[in-house]
C-alpha cells in the first residue's frame, strides 16, 4: 500500500493504474490527510472480501477427494522434517 499526494498521483497515474490492476492499493492524501483510496476493479480490498474470493475460488476448484491428510499425518511429517535437521 502506498500513500501519495494528489500531485504525485497525477504525475504517476499510468504506472499507478498498472500497480492497482495487480493488487496494490493507493491512498491519496491532501495536506497530509487521507482523502481517497484507489484499488483495482475486482481486487479484494478487505480481509472479508479476500476470504469470500478464496471461498468462491475453492468452490470452482475443489480439492480432489482422497488428497487430504489428517492432522496426525501432518504433525508426523513436521516432526520427521525437524528431526532430519539435527
Amino acid at each position: 500500500m502506498k500513500t501519495l499526494t494528489i500531485e504525485e498521483v497525477r504525475d504517476q497515474l499510468p504506472q499507478l493504474i498498472d500497480d492497482v490492476a495487480t493488487g496494490d492499493i493507493i491512498i491519496v492524501s491532501e495536506q497530509g490527510d487521507p482523502v481517497a483510496k484507489i484499488t483495482g476493479v475486482g481486487v479484494p480490498t478487505t480481509q472479508v472480501e479476500a476470504k469470500n474470493a478464496f471461498g468462491r475460488w475453492l468452490q470452482e476448484n475443489p480439492i480432489p477427494a482422497g488428497t487430504g491428510r489428517s492432522a496426525e499425518d501432518v504433525d508426523r511429517q513436521i516432526a520427521e522434517e525437524r528431526d532430519s535437521w539435527d
